[in-house]
């Protein structure tokens, strides 16, 4: 460091080269080629069991984001779909996000499902085994947003509020509604506090 607390020519020249491979990395396009055997809603059915198509549909979208860069996901995006014809001018990335969100809510990984509750109060399944692909969702999240499109749909306020703000439940009973006897998805443990008339 010189006198005046100023940087030697050096240090600038390998700021300089840092920032530029940090432009440079930036540049260009993520594409990625999807199969669209598009998992379908299974919430009205009720029937995860019968839903390999979504299994699989995650299992092969949740490998490309464990293998991705954090640059390649900041990158422009370009989603095309496995044997069908289209441009990506936002449409297909769009649906790309839709069908993945759509699976990590009706379908399951590992056979079991990610996601337990009524949409608008989804909350994650409570199983270790399990978070590698919470990792995987966290970054399908973040991705979505940077490239203009919503989050997890159907979460419970209690959740979006805790992913916003990083705080725990002493925050949350503060800052916003109480966390309703509807986000709790045991029907033993629902019933329970039913009887007793709790609201919490």
């Amino acid at each position: 460091m010189l006198s005046g607390g100023q940087k030697p020519l050096d240090d600038w020249r390998e700021d300089w080269k840092a920032d530029l491979s940090s432009q440079n990395k930036l540049r260009g396009k993520t594409k990625w080629t999807i199969d669209r055997q598009a998992p379908v809603s299974l919430r009205d059915t009720g029937d995860q069991a019968s839903a390999p198509e979504a299994q699989e549909y995650l299992m092969t979208t949740f490998d490309k984001y464990k293998n991705a860069k954090i640059h390649e996901l900041m990158r422009e995006f370009e989603v095309s779909f496995d044997g069908m014809d289209g441009v990506d001018r936002g449409a297909l990335s769009r649906e790309f996000f839709y069908l993945t969100f759509e699976a990590c809510i009706s379908g399951t990984y590992k056979q079991l499902p990610l996601m337990v509750g009524d949409r608008g109060r989804l909350i994650p399944t409570n199983v270790d085994n399990l978070m590698d692909a919470f990792m995987c969702l966290g970054m399908v999240i973040a991705h979505a947003v940077r490239h203009g499109c919503r989050g997890l749909p159907g979460l419970s306020p209690a959740i979006i509020y805790y992913l916003v703000h990083g705080q725990g439940m002493s925050f949350i009973e503060n800052d916003c509604p109480p966390v309703s006897i509807d986000d709790v998805h045991d029907e033993t443990l629902y019933g329970l506090l039913a009887k007793v008339g709790i609201n919490v």
